[in-house]
């Protein structure tokens, strides 16, 4: 499945977003190699800002592939991508209660004190890949059932 690949990849050293990305790249036409380095700067909540969650982002890239329109002024277009971003949003926000990093991990890795702090907790090893897998299965879900 989808999401254990995303998994692995969180787990053999890439962040969140490439994760996400990476992991749905091919089914979206995009090599994984070009996948790994369009979402290298997300991860950490746009790196290490501790905003919007690096696999939140990784699924809205890949939303955006799926459903987004390049055709300019394309309103309809930009409507129905909103409102599957804002599905996804509400089905991650079920489970964490935010979209944001620094919330989901209860510390902000912009600061220094606190990433340190992640890091003795292990929380890059214990609460990530669990937040990437949900991500992913959400993810799964739109993409599977969304009839835009």
């Amino acid at each position: 499945m989808t999401k254990d690949k995303a998994v692995q990849t969180f787990l053999d050293g890439y962040n969140c977003a490439q994760s996400v990305v990476s992991a749905f790249s091919e089914d979206m036409g995009l090599q994984k190699e070009h996948a790994l380095k369009l979402a290298a700067g997300l991860g950490a909540g746009l790196n290490y800002q501790g905003k919007t969650c690096g696999a939140v982002l990784g699924a809205y890239i890949i939303l955006g592939l799926r459903y987004g329109t390049d055709i300019s002024n394309n309103q309809e277009g930009k409507l129905k991508l909103r409102k599957i971003l804002d599905q996804f949003s509400k089905e991650f926000k079920a489970e964490y209660s935010s979209l944001e990093c620094r919330e989901i991990l209860g510390l902000d890795v912009s600061k220094e004190e606190e990433l340190e702090q992640l890091r003795k907790k292990n929380a890059f090893e214990e609460i990530c890949p669990v937040v990437v897998e949900t991500a992913s299965k959400v993810l799964e879900k739109i993409l599977k059932e969304s009839e835009y």
